[in-house]
């Protein structure tokens, strides 16, 4: 039987409200919040997973409440992974929970929005740095393309020192120390594409202008095969990397489980990657970057 005792309850809210502060200090907790409610508004998606101070109101009953309803066994997963005896194991976990029954209340998540691109300035005092996120809505985990655009992002800025935008930016105009983008797609929703990068402030305009700039000529005229085979290369080399720890393969066995993905899907997307070709990030480029639906966040100083 779960519960909560109120002398947990009392240490942990504050904990929390101490943690939310200490982001609003933080230019880049500050620049994803915002970039977030500008892309997703009032949907759940829009919001901090830690909530806000609206916590410190929650009693025991709530936090009970809230488990019964959705902690059930109707929806939940257990990833066992590393060696072990089978049978010991399936014994072990007939015994410990046998008890737990009961279906979990179903609550529908709301369709996301397109919302109007937004350019948005967040002025915060003494800061020398300013903090830039630029992107727009994009798909999802199950979208057949969803390899094509793991290679893609490699190029743009997900590759390191072999992206495009680290290139840029970094090696040849010496404006920030690293750039990053990412197809946030892993969720069942829209998720999101977006470039990242810190600069002093008197650089904002420029680097806007290398991020939009490259974005348009990847769109318009692709990508070379040496981008291409390296993109590959590094992505298939580094998926069996980051899945030799049992955390980290438990972590792929459980998003296959919660997104209903096929068995194996991450292990099989070494072969889809392997087939892509120079066309392929063409078309996608075209399809899933659009530079007219661009919203800016940028969070600098005075």
């Amino acid at each position: 039987n779960f519960y909560v005792d109120d002398e947990v309850l009392n240490i942990i809210k504050p904990n929390i409200i101490s943690s939310l502060k200490s982001k609003e200090d933080d230019p880049w907790e500050v620049g994803k919040k915002a970039f977030w409610k500008v892309l997703y508004g009032d949907h759940p998606y829009g919001r901090d997973v830690q909530g806000d101070e609206s916590i410190i109101s929650l009693t025991k009953e709530d936090v009970m409440r809230f488990f019964n309803d959705f902690y059930k066994p109707d929806n939940s997963f257990l990833i066992i992974v590393g060696g072990f005896d089978l049978d010991k194991v399936e014994d072990f976990i007939k015994k410990e929970f046998s008890k737990w029954s009961g279906k979990s209340k179903k609550v529908s998540l709301p369709e996301v929005k397109e919302l109007n691109p937004t350019n948005q300035v967040i002025v915060k005092k003494d800061l020398k740095q300013a903090t830039i996120r630029i992107g727009h809505l994009s798909t999802n985990i199950k979208d057949k393309n969803s390899y094509a655009l793991k290679v893609l992002n490699f190029i743009i800025a997900g590759g390191g020192f072999g992206s495009r935008l680290m290139d840029k930016i970094r090696e040849k105009e010496g404006l920030a120390y690293g750039v990053f983008s990412n197809f946030f797609i892993d969720r069942l929703m829209d998720g999101y594409f977006f470039v990242g990068t810190q600069t002093e402030n008197k650089n904002v305009d420029k680097v806007i202008s290398i991020i939009t700039n490259e974005l348009r000529d990847i769109v318009q005229n692709g990508v070379s095969e040496k981008e291409l085979e390296d993109a590959k290369n590094f992505a298939k080399g580094s998926l069996p990397l980051s899945m030799e720890s049992f955390s980290s393969l438990s972590s792929y066995l459980l998003t296959e489980k919660l997104y209903g993905l096929e068995r194996n899907y991450f292990i099989k997307s070494i072969k889809e990657i392997s087939v892509i070709k120079i066309d392929d990030l063409k078309r996608v480029a075209r399809e899933y970057i659009n530079l007219d639906k661009l919203s800016f966040v940028v969070v600098k100083g005075e």
